[in-house]
């Protein structure tokens, strides 16, 4: 909703500006948006204890700082990418998909970001198929 995102981007700032436990509540929120529609449990608190603002937003400043990863060429090996029917990743997925133009892509039915705990039996069939070629 749009409460939920404003409470969000709240919370963003807040870790950005050195709050744990505001990131703690950016990341369950994240979590339970990637579960929307599907019965999984929010994640309890002794789960997101370790989320560290500090260490959160030097990954951050790391990942800004990068360049752009290019075009992944033909391998030796084979390469799969997944996404859920209801991923929550758009705009990013074409940009994964671009850069790996070799890969097998599956688009996973009946699921969001999460593919082993909304459809554990699809995702366990495609990943089995994957790896027995």
């Amino acid at each position: 909703t749009n409460i939920e995102w404003m409470i969000m981007g709240l919370n963003s700032l807040l870790g950005w500006l050195g709050s744990n436990n505001a990131y703690r509540r950016l990341y369950r929120q994240v979590i339970i948006n990637y579960h929307k529609g599907y019965h999984v449990e929010p994640p309890g608190p002794e789960k997101l204890s370790g989320i560290n603002s500090r260490a959160g937003n030097k990954t951050r400043r790391a990942i800004i700082q990068y360049p752009p990863l290019g075009l992944f060429g033909k391998t030796a090996y084979p390469v799969i990418i997944t996404y859920g029917q209801s991923d929550a990743y758009g705009n990013s997925k074409d940009y994964v998909l671009e850069r790996f133009p070799y890969a097998t892509v599956v688009e996973i039915p009946n699921c969001g970001h999460t593919p082993w705990k909304h459809n554990l039996k699809e995702f366990n069939r495609i990943i089995s198929d994957f790896y027995s070629f």
